[in-house]
């Protein structure tokens, strides 16, 4: 039985050599090099040629998985990588309960994934819209989210994404009881995600076309622009359209005169 570190690009010509010359029976890979995932592939199973040997275990990849019946990434015992969000949708995707270790029989490569408790719970919140909500309205549903969380958010590192806010309106939100949120979970992460940038500039040519007028720019600014829920959008932009045209032709009266 033989112990092989494989690194960097001598992958192919390291294992032809020991397989060669010690013929092992097992190789432990310790590896920063993916290995079939969804990336592009710096060493490929052709390569590493998992039928050789009796088990192939795979390292810097933090989501146990399985590769061949006899290769397998252990994955981590914690969630310790930069980006830990990304490991709890792996966990899904591959039908991982969470953290754990491999248990392997030899002969044979007999994998069970043994789960353990996590040091630390991490929660990642289904994503709230914040498009046409007021900050109040907002509050409430982070504050009936945050309240789904069990058993509670003490001592636990918890995300909550909010997409499309407005600049405004995130400025208008509870920041109070956010921060009590904080005071008592291990991380909260509140990722207030702007909205993407408008293909169209108001008041500039849009492409392949005219530039608006200014009562259009300020029609298209009012349409979008976030409102308290009980007022009436549709009569908010047709009273301050009215507003800038009726201003316009005051100014054209006054030039004329």
């Amino acid at each position: 039985m033989s112990t092989l570190k494989i690194e960097n690009l001598q992958v192919q010509v390291a294992t032809d050599r020991v397989r060669a010359v010690w013929n092992p029976k097992l190789i432990v890979l310790a590896t920063d090099l993916p290995v079939d995932l969804d990336v592009d592939l710096l060493v490929t199973r052709a390569e590493l040629g998992a039928s050789h040997w009796d088990y192939v275990a795979l390292g810097a990849y933090h989501v146990a998985r399985e590769l061949e019946s006899n290769m397998w990434y252990s994955g981590s015992l914690d969630y310790v990588s930069h980006n830990p969000w990304g490991e709890l949708i792996d966990e899904r995707k591959h039908k991982r309960p969470g953290k754990g270790y491999l248990l392997v029989d030899l002969p044979g490569a007999k994998v069970t994934f043994r789960p353990i408790e996590a040091p630390r719970r991490f929660v990642d919140l289904p994503p709230i819209d914040a498009p046409d909500k007021t900050a109040a309205e907002l509050d409430a549903e982070i504050a009936a989210a945050i309240k789904k969380v069990k058993p509670s958010v003490d001592d636990q590192v918890i995300r909550l994404v909010v997409r499309d806010i407005s600049r405004g309106i995130a400025k208008d939100l509870n920041h109070e009881a956010i921060r009590a949120v904080k005071a008592r979970a291990l991380n909260f992460h509140l990722d207030l995600r702007r909205p993407a940038p408008s293909e169209r500039v108001a008041g500039m040519a849009a492409p392949g076309g005219k530039a608006l007028t200014l009562p259009e720019t300020v029609k298209d600014f009012l349409s979008r622009r976030p409102l308290d829920a009980d007022l009436d959008r549709e009569e908010f932009v047709r009273t301050g359209v009215e507003y800038v045209e009726k201003a316009g032709a005051g100014t054209r009266e006054e030039a004329v005169s």
